[in-house]
This record gives C-alpha cells, structure tokens and sequence, in this order.
C-alpha cells in the first residue's frame, strides 16, 4: 500500500490580486460590499418569476421545442434531428449530414457535466453560445 503526498502548487497571484481575494472575502464575511462595483443581473422577484416558470415545464419538452429550431453553423443552416446521450455517449444526427458538425456536436455533449447542448437561441434559429455576437441585431 503507498501513501501519495500532494505537492502543494504555487500561488502565482500577484500582491494586488491577493490583496483583492483578501478584501473578498473579508466582504463576503462582513456582508459589507462598500468599495466594490457591482451589478444586479437579476432583482429578487425576478428570480421567484422564473422560479415559478420553471416549475411548470418539462425539460424535455423544452429542449425538443428549442432543438426544432436551424443551428446556424458557420454559413449554413443545419436542421438536428436527434440530439441525445444515451448510455455514455451522445447520440446525434443532423440534416444535411456533416461529419465536422456531427463530431462538434458530440464533443460539446459528453464534454457538458448535464450531457445537453447549450446553445443561443436566436429569432427562429440556435447557435453555439460563442456565436451570439455574431448573430444579435444590431
């Protein structure tokens, strides 16, 4: 039987950015955030409204209703057929078929700690989350 001993990796942060973590968690602690920029991404009742929301729908459902729409993929327009994971391994299948999409589709699937494919949905299509930009109106 051998024992493993960690070797503990080196704090590469810089002395500003120590400082910053230190100051973090000295707020966290306190619950005192004076002297940090911060944004609301979402008010308290806007929470408990998707709260709500999302007790109503079934996932699968909505990701089928989601998946119906094009992926936008490069400069063509793909249709998903089927987009599962089923016994450690995702299952997909696109129209028209392309190899490249198809392997793409699969890495992003298994890679997902959730096994789904997160994605933008735009008006009347999806695209891969890194494409937004891409695609909003501007």
């Amino acid at each position: 039987m051998s024992t493993r001993t960690r070797i503990a990796e080196p704090d590469t942060r810089t002395a500003a950015q120590k400082a910053y973590d230190e100051a973090i968690a000295n707020a966290a602690e306190s619950g005192d955030w004076n002297g940090f920029s911060r944004t609301t991404l979402l008010t308290p009742e806007g929470a408990r409204a998707l709260i709500e929301h999302g007790r109503n729908l079934d996932p699968a459902q909505v990701r089928a209703d989601a998946l119906r729409h094009p992926l936008r993929w490069k400069e063509h327009v793909f249709r998903i057929v089927r987009c599962d994971y089923v016994n450690g391994k995702a299952e997909v299948e696109i129209e028209p078929h392309d190899a490249e999409l198809v392997a793409e589709l699969r890495k992003r699937i298994e890679a997902n700690r959730f096994h789904i494919l997160p994605f933008y949905q735009g008006f009347g299509f999806i695209a891969f989350p890194e494409d937004h930009a891409r695609h909003e109106e501007r």
